[in-house]
């Protein structure tokens, strides 16, 4: 199953970057995603020689209440480790207005970062991207998906039924840049890693004997062009290793 993994996702660059901040039932059909426009900024890019700040996040938690309801272990852990939907968005806007902009993680280790006159570069990274078992329950997303337009969202079960949303970290990036091109430059989104434990994307393509893995990897498969198509990479981090404690 590593094979599977790896095909979709490739090792994480070793990247030197400093690291400033931390960030404590129907299924969509999948359809061939028409050609995207990489956002870019429409003014000149200046050279940048200082250092690189470094965001990083995990998936977002969309449902405060199925998260920090319950008064255990769990809630905690998703206290200490996780942000809302509501604290990324204001947390995207104070970066944009504090002068910030995403770039590319290989210009950055390459010493290549270029930015708007004026503005400071960092990378976002967001890791676990695999939506385990022990949270979708909890208020966090089910998968992602890839909705008519071919844009990718994340899909949330709960007891009303199954919706395609954009209240995750990635579309939520994606509609930001295009409302605020000078947040991104060179088309950079980020930097998104999975683990390959219980699958990637939340799609269980490590279940070889399932009956429909040959979907769940061509599903999985569609999401990782999308995201590099788009300014985002994808790639591995602690392939087979993390073990998430409830």
């Amino acid at each position: 199953m590593v094979v599977i993994i790896a095909a979709l996702v490739p090792a994480c660059t070793p990247a030197t970057v400093h690291h400033h901040v931390g960030g404590k039932a129907a299924a969509a059909t999948v359809t061939t995603p028409p050609p995207p426009a990489t956002t870019t900024t429409t003014v000149p890019l200046v050279p940048w020689t200082g250092s690189v700040e470094h965001l990083f996040f995990h998936t977002l938690v969309v449902r405060p209440d199925l998260a920090f309801g319950p008064h255990d272990s769990l809630a905690q852990g998703l206290r200490d480790y996780f942000v809302t939907v509501t604290e990324f968005g204001r947390i995207l806007e104070q970066l944009y207005a504090n002068g910030w902009t995403l770039v590319d993680i290989h210009r950055a280790v390459a010493g290549q970062v270029r930015v708007p006159p004026g503005r400071r570069p960092f990378v976002l990274s967001e890791d676990d991207v695999n939506y385990y078992d022990y949270s979708r329950l909890r208020g966090v997303g089910w998968r992602l998906v890839l909705d008519q337009a071919g844009a990718v969202k994340v899909e949330l079960r709960d007891a009303s039924g199954t919706h395609v949303t954009g209240e995750d970290l990635i579309p939520m990036v994606d509609d930001f840049v295009a409302r605020h091109p000078l947040f991104s430059a060179d088309g950079a989104k980020g930097v998104i890693a999975v683990t390959g434990y219980e699958g990637v994307f939340g799609e269980r393509v490590q279940d070889a004997t399932a009956p429909d893995v040959a979907d769940r990897v061509t599903r999985a498969k569609a999401i990782a062009d999308r995201l590099r198509a788009t300014g985002v990479d994808a790639c591995q981090s602690q392939l087979w290793t993390y073990r998430p404690q409830p």
